[in-house]
């Protein structure tokens, strides 16, 4: 059964995940044929379910650099977020990457993709687009909203959860007070189009959120929503954009997702 399971790590991969890794190696992970045959100590060699944490624990190890990469890339002037870039963090690192994970800092890959500046909204539509239709991605996953730090609980030893495992759309005990969606950034943001496109996959319109945003009128001030909706954030956004008088006409993107979830 082990070695069943630990196939699905290694096929169609060309990373040889049985052989030794050295997590130092900042490289790219990969090994060479000669390496890959080489003979060890009957000692030294791994049972078929020592190789499945193994496996699981290098393609949870190339997630957290993916991941690092995706953030330093979304929140970069010189070397902002491409769809090039992002297959080419996937072509090295992957194909096995958990793209719903939720890593150590929070974040997910859709949801990093939805907050990047100084880029294009069609570029985040194109990203978006390849982590949902062609990586899996799926739209409804939480991450930890910036800031948020959720109050600590005893450990129960009743329930335990494997390392790395994945995260269901919500935490037990959180309706969106420590936690944030893609929609409820595009909303918040006022991307028509990114907001058009997660509410045609099925994006939930009543999922809350928690975050804080930039006002577009002026960048140092900024608007905080606790537990709201996707509508709820647009409409935050936009009384507080009024209340420093923004002009009717800046307002044109937020109105536009306003009443795409209205409609929905």
């Amino acid at each position: 059964l082990w070695s069943i399971i630990h196939r699905e790590y290694t096929i169609g991969v060309g990373v040889n995940y049985d052989t030794a890794f050295n997590p130092t190696n900042t490289t790219t992970g990969r090994f060479s044929e000669r390496h890959r045959q080489q003979r060890s100590s009957k000692r030294l060699r791994r049972t078929a379910k020592e190789s499945v944490r193994h496996s699981h624990l290098l393609v949870l190890y190339h997630t957290k650099i993916v991941h690092l990469a995706l953030a330093e890339m979304a929140n970069s002037k010189q070397k902002p977020l491409s769809l090039k870039g992002l297959r080419w963090l996937f072509n090295d690192y992957g194909p096995m990457l958990r793209w719903n994970h939720r890593v150590d800092i929070g974040g997910t890959f859709l949801i990093e993709c939805v907050r990047s500046r100084h880029v294009k909204e069609s570029v985040i539509v194109a990203c978006i687009k390849e982590l949902i239709e062609r990586r899996g991605a799926l739209p409804n996953v939480s991450a930890v909203a910036p800031g948020a730090q959720r109050p600590q609980k005893k450990r129960q030893t009743h329930k335990t959860i494997p390392e790395g495992a994945a995260l269901s759309i919500h935490d037990e005990g959180d309706n969106g007070e420590y936690s944030i969606t893609a929609l409820c950034v595009a909303s918040a943001r006022g991307m028509t189009s990114v907001v058009k496109y997660l509410l045609r996959i099925g994006a939930c319109t009543q999922q809350r959120g928690t975050g804080r945003f930039r006002l577009f009128i002026n960048p140092h001030k900024t608007f905080l929503g606790k537990c709201l909706t996707p509508l709820e954030f647009a409409e935050g956004m936009k009384n507080a954009e009024k209340m420093h008088g923004i002009n009717d006409v800046d307002l044109t993107s937020l109105n536009r997702c306003i009443k795409l979830l209205v409609k929905s």
